[in-house]
């Protein structure tokens, strides 16, 4: 029999990119002889795809990272035909879909060539995909590091404003995006972990997975390739069948992102003696979360806030980009040379995620103080601190700036 080549699909896992949970890795054409196979595609059958949130293979990076949620979500999953194939699985990329030079394929091409397949086939359809894992800010502030004092009221020292925690941002997404997923070829729906489509013609497809949003994350999803049918024998694996599977089933490939939330500090002036100047009062913001799922919270943003008064009334502050499920910690610090807080000088409350519907819903602690008869003349004013993992550098604020008080 004459030496056809001959192209079928593997299941292959790689490790994961820092952030990415390396579920399936890619259902990857790869070539083989016919002199190896025992048996041709049969044409004229249809083929299903089953797509598990329970296919997860995780590397160190991933190991304590908590994806349950995905099991409880529905998950929306797009497929695009971009290549046919024929009996010897030869695949010829569609219109459109050329440049993929599917049918070029061979045993040197890579996982990282894969990827980097989808991630074309994607561009060309024009469907957003998750930064590439080397292009995200992944350094963490030392919030251990020995920082520099920051700001004086009354001699006395205010805490470092010790800046907030990187964490990779929520991917957004376009606003034409139903445009293009109404030109899918197919829709698997998750739900409960499992979601399966019936009556694919064979071809390679990508994979193309809408993000997910819970209250404290946005999952978003690697593309990948697809082939249907598919055939995974590995002459290596003791026991491997070579014969083309017609019912496939994938996995997932999530990143877990970081979604963010703000803070409103309300601070009521009861009373206010115009012969002591401007009444300045600062409030320390430390927020905690259980970011490896161990039991352990670590603290995700830690910042001084400062509000001015020169009258009796009330001023508030915002205070933003908090990781969103960190449990919070407001304390007035520093309440002027002559005013005594009304209540405890702490507060603690959770945040949630900000939505564009959410401008005033405002997750809020609330601080009363009233002259309390001294005659104490100070004033003071807020040095903001950040560390870049090399050094410190700071910026003074006064008042409302960098605080926020309106």
């Amino acid at each position: 029999m004459g030496m056809k080549c001959r192209i079928k699909s593997r299941l292959c896992t790689v490790p994961a990119a820092i952030g990415f949970l390396a579920a399936v890795c890619l259902l990857a054409a790869l070539p083989r002889t016919a002199a190896l196979a025992r048996g041709m595609i049969d044409t004229e059958r249809e083929c299903s795809l089953t797509v598990k949130t329970e296919i997860l293979v995780q590397d160190g990076e991933g190991e304590n990272a908590d994806w349950s949620e995905l099991n409880k979500t529905q998950i929306q999953v797009y497929l695009y035909r971009v290549a046919e194939v024929n009996q010897y699985g030869e695949y010829e990329g569609l219109e459109g879909f050329e440049g993929l030079e599917l049918e070029k394929t061979d045993s040197t091409v890579k996982a990282d060539d894969w990827r980097e397949k989808a991630r074309a086939a994607a561009d060309t359809l024009g469907l957003p995909v998750p930064i590439r894992a080397e292009e995200t800010g992944s350094e963490t502030p030392d919030w251990n590091a020995d920082g520099p004092a920051g700001g004086t009221a009354s001699a006395a020292a205010l805490p470092v404003g010790a800046g907030r925690l990187a964490l990779p941002e929520a991917m957004e997404l376009p606003a034409d995006l139903p445009d293009k997923l109404a030109r899918a070829d197919a829709e698997i729906i998750v739900d409960n972990g499992i979601g399966t489509m019936q009556g694919l013609p064979q071809g390679m497809y990508l994979v193309w997975v809408m993000p997910v949003e819970t209250d404290s994350y946005q999952y978003t999803f690697l593309p990948y390739l697809v082939s249907l049918p598919n055939n995974s024998y590995d002459a290596e694996v003791p026991g491997s069948i070579d014969e083309w599977e017609y019912e496939a089933t994938v996995g997932l490939k999530p990143r877990q992102n970081q979604r963010y939330g703000s803070l409103l500090i309300r601070k009521n002036l009861h009373s206010y003696k115009e012969a002591l100047g401007t009444a300045m009062f600062v409030f320390r913001v430390e927020a905690r979360k259980d970011l490896n799922h161990d039991g352990e919270k670590e603290i995700v943003y830690s910042d001084v806030v400062g509000l001015e008064f020169d009258a009796a009334g009330e001023k508030e502050a915002v205070v933003e980009h908090i990781p969103a499920g960190s449990e919070v910690t407001v304390e007035e610090i520093y309440s002027g040379s002559a005013y005594t807080i009304q209540g405890s000088a702490v507060k603690e409350l959770t945040i949630w995620a900000k939505d564009s519907n959410d401008a005033g819903n405002l997750p809020a602690v609330e601080f009363a103080n009233d002259y309390d008869d001294r005659v104490t003349y100070g004033t003071g004013a807020v040095n903001h601190f950040t560390h870049d993992g090399n050094g410190w550098s700071g910026n003074r604020v006064q008042g409302s700036e960098g605080g926020g008080g309106r």
